[in-house]
């Protein structure tokens, strides 16, 4: 496309294809702890482990609870 005085207007370098552009934000991601592979041993940042524990020990206090309640 032309400008209004015949120069035209160099054609735009599209900044995802400089490889520089993606070795920066390589070593940006690293810096900031980002993470490409996902590990299955958390949620939420909590050890899986941890969570089913503690979640048996909910269930069962309310269980009790309601074995409690219907015994009296």
């Amino acid at each position: 496309m032309s400008s209004f005085d015949g120069v035209s207007i160099p054609k735009k370098i599209d900044i995802r294809d400089s490889t520089n552009f993606q070795q920066t934000q390589k070593e940006m991601q690293e810096k900031g702890g980002y993470k490409t592979d996902s590990e299955q041993k958390t949620t939420l940042g909590i050890n899986n482990y941890i969570l089913v524990i503690g979640a048996l020990i909910i269930v069962g206090a309310v269980g009790y609870k309601i074995y409690k309640n219907k015994k009296a």
